[in-house]
């Protein structure tokens, strides 16, 4: 729990606080708060090998690729809904309600690069410490209530409700309980990490703002394909495993 508190207290001050709104102060910000949680997951495991610590925020080879292809296939309903208000309202209505900040222009071309940082970094904080740390610490206890105390407490700290007050309920069942659920089925962060950065809208308004509008809407159809063959290869897995077992 401590390293939950101190979480909470980096994630407030650091991405809710006026002066780390913009793009730099952002990826700044979420380079030391990473730092600072580090530090402490360090300290709390000091007496682990390297690379029992790695497993412990779910960075192992296995299940990289499965992973991704659950959070995927989890995230398919959201991208439908995108597709939905793009074809009903223009990508327009979804570009001018994402909270992101141009620099004056012209704006560079690798700004969207530089600029998605903040993202991944902010990935990186968000899914191996707040979900596969946790998640292994309780690894002996019932998975039906690891998952959801998981969670729960996953989405007191993603968006900082209890502080800003916004109830994002995408985030809350996306990336809260369906990609906790994803680390269950696949004990990976990496794969997760991914999903979340290609999933997030304010990194493709980013590329649509200095590319585009067409590099949005491109990139939501490959987005969906993703989805749709994410669940085609689980769903083909599964078929598999079954087979496999019943011949056994």
């Amino acid at each position: 729990m401590f390293i939950y508190a101190s979480a909470y207290a980096v994630n407030a001050y650091f991405f809710y606080e006026a002066h780390f709104t913009g793009i730099v102060p952002r990826i700044l910000g979420a380079l030391l708060g990473l730092a600072i949680i580090a530090t402490i997951f360090y300290a709390l495991n000091r007496k682990a090998r390297a690379r029992s610590l790695l497993r412990l925020l779910g960075f192992r080879k296995e299940g990289m690729l499965r992973s991704f292809l659950w959070a995927n296939a989890f995230l398919l309903p959201l991208m439908v809904i995108l597709i939905r208000i793009v074809l009903v309202s223009g990508p327009e209505s979804l570009l001018a309600n994402a909270p992101v900040t141009f620099p004056s222009s012209p704006i560079p071309p690798w700004y969207p690069f530089f600029a998605s940082t903040a993202w991944i970094l902010g990935g990186l904080t968000a899914f191996p410490f707040l979900q596969a740390y946790p998640y292994e610490e309780m690894a002996g206890l019932p998975k039906r209530f690891v998952v959801p105390l998981v969670a729960i407490l996953w989405v007191g700290l993603y968006n900082a409700p209890l502080v800003t007050g916004a109830v994002i309920w995408d985030d809350i069942v996306f990336f809260g309980f369906l990609f906790t659920t994803a680390y269950h089925k696949s004990r990976n962060s990496i794969g997760l990490v991914a999903a979340y950065v290609l999933a997030e809208l304010p990194v493709w308004v980013l590329f649509a703002g200095t590319w585009g509008v067409a590099v949005f809407t491109d990139g939501l159809i490959v987005r969906t394909l993703i989805g749709i063959l994410s669940v085609g290869v689980l769903a083909f897995w599964h078929l598999r495993e079954r087979r496999a077992h019943s011949l056994a």
